[in-house]
């Protein structure tokens, strides 16, 4: 698996999936929001949800602090793997 970190805006990245990490704030106004919330997504610390017909896994973090960053990337690649 090759996995690169880019911060480019979302629609200019050519990728089999993408991962966004969202703060509760992000989900409200957040455009798959309604099926996020039939899923169950609730943004809590390291929740994950994968939208497959969007190439998308979301993953709920706290704050945008890097420990919370890093714990919620940690669980979105255990899950890839």
């Amino acid at each position: 698996m090759h996995v690169k970190l880019l911060n480019q805006p979302h629609n200019t990245i050519d990728a089999e999936l993408s991962v966004l990490f969202l703060t509760k704030e992000a989900l409200e106004s957040h455009p798959h929001k309604a099926t996020l919330a039939k899923a169950g997504f609730k943004a809590e610390q390291d929740q994950l949800c994968t939208l497959h017909e969007h190439a998308l896994m979301v993953c709920g973090i706290e704050t945008t602090a890097p420990e919370a960053l890093r714990s919620a990337a940690s669980a979105a690649v255990r899950s890839l793997m």
